[in-house]
């Protein structure tokens, strides 16, 4: 994998806080049963989604974006903190997906990124366990229209369909957003 070097010194930085950020996530899953929570400075609630099938903590200062242009394509649910510059995407029930299918996936999907970005390098993927479903994961960098970005993506079934979580924020504030983003992918509940 050829990174950038400010890519390679975001990344060292997150090994660094690996320790950290298990120690906080585990403390949030334990925070999330309780509804409103501060995780490293943010308030999150809980919020459902597709009629209730999921919900998640998101931030309180996160909105609905309503795109100018309305497309299929997109997903269906985008929040944004209020200065745009992180993002959630969340999207339910286009294709089929069973459980079992969870991490057959992940090498067409980067494959799917490349296409659409050629400039995409992936950094950590696999597959982990969360309130009994198999969720896989993928992180990336790639270029954006305001410059470059870090993503996570998790897909998981969820009665039969697949969901998939989207986040993505500038390299520069990643170090503290890809633990929020993996706090609230872990604090899904599921109906």
């Amino acid at each position: 994998m050829e990174l950038r070097p400010e890519e390679q010194k975001l990344l060292e930085a997150i090994e660094e806080a690996e320790s950290i950020r298990q120690i906080s996530l585990e403390e949030a899953e334990q925070q999330v049963k309780a509804g409103l929570v501060s995780f490293l400075g943010l308030e999150l609630e809980r919020r459902p989604f597709f009629d209730n099938r999921f919900s998640i903590m998101v931030p309180i200062t996160f909105n609905t974006v309503v795109p100018s242009i309305p497309s299929p394509q997109l997903p269906e649910v985008i929040l944004s903190d209020p200065l745009s510059s992180v993002t959630i995407m969340l999207d339910y029930g286009k294709t089929a997906y069973q459980n079992n299918d969870v991490g057959q996936s992940l090498s067409q999907i980067k494959t799917m990124l490349k296409k659409m970005n050629p400039a995409s390098r992936f950094y950590k993927d696999g597959v982990f366990s969360l309130d009994g479903k198999r969720v896989e994961y993928l992180e990336f960098f790639n270029s954006s229209e305001d410059g470059e970005a870090f993503n996570d993506y998790f897909q998981m079934s969820v009665q039969g369909k697949a969901l998939y979580c989207y986040f993505y924020c500038a390299t520069d504030i990643a170090r503290k957003w890809r633990n929020i983003f993996w706090a609230i992918t872990k604090s899904a509940q599921f109906k």
